[in-house]
């Protein structure tokens, strides 16, 4: 009974020994509240949150309570699972948007034509590319293998394709334009 008594008691504002034992007796309560919904690592995260919350409300002069300090971690724990949704939802669209991004398509004589185009661009290109297009690689992937956002790995793939096109058109002319020499050559 004297427990019950001690969790339901309000800490008045600006007594920090008042704080201290409200915290002391409801971080069984929160933990265990916490624990049922998120598992124990993120409960220990989430009630480091509501102690930092209990003693900014204490500072503002609120009268905190066990009750208080509860809905707290109830509102962080919806929190952390609206933010894993918000996570989820929106790796499935830059999945679905990454299933539905066409493959760089160039019409070429040869599988040697791509190889020499690879070989001239730069070698950040060339890996991004054959990570990416030949090897299957993820854009989430190699964003992590290289320690770097999805949307810097989406721009070089961009700027890799726009430099591999280039080049490729390049030597596509330079090619015809020697096979027109040889051809005028030869007659």
């Amino acid at each position: 009974m004297r427990k019950r008594a001690a969790l339901e008691s309000p800490a008045a504002p600006g007594g920090v020994g008042d704080l201290e034992q409200l915290i002391a007796a409801s971080s069984e309560a929160v933990l265990a509240f916490c624990r049922r919904r998120v598992g124990a690592e993120k409960a220990e995260e989430i009630h480091a949150e509501v102690q930092l919350a209990a003693l900014t409300a204490h500072r503002a002069g609120k009268q905190l309570s066990t009750g208080w300090m509860v809905r707290v971690a109830r509102n962080k724990v919806v929190d952390h699972w609206r933010k894993i949704d918000r996570q989820d939802r929106l790796a499935q669209r830059i999945f679905a948007e990454e299933a539905a991004r066409p493959a760089v398509v160039i019409e070429t004589e040869s599988l040697s034509d791509v190889v020499v185009t690879l070989d001239s661009i730069s070698p950040r290109y060339r890996s991004i590319l054959v990570r990416h297009y030949l090897l299957g690689e993820p854009i989430a992937e190699i964003a992590r293998h290289d320690g770097v956002t999805y949307g810097a790995v989406e721009s070089a793939i961009a700027r890799a394709r726009a430099a591999f096109r280039q080049q490729h058109a390049r030597q596509a002319t330079d090619r015809d334009g020697s096979a027109t020499e040889q051809a005028m050559s030869v007659a």
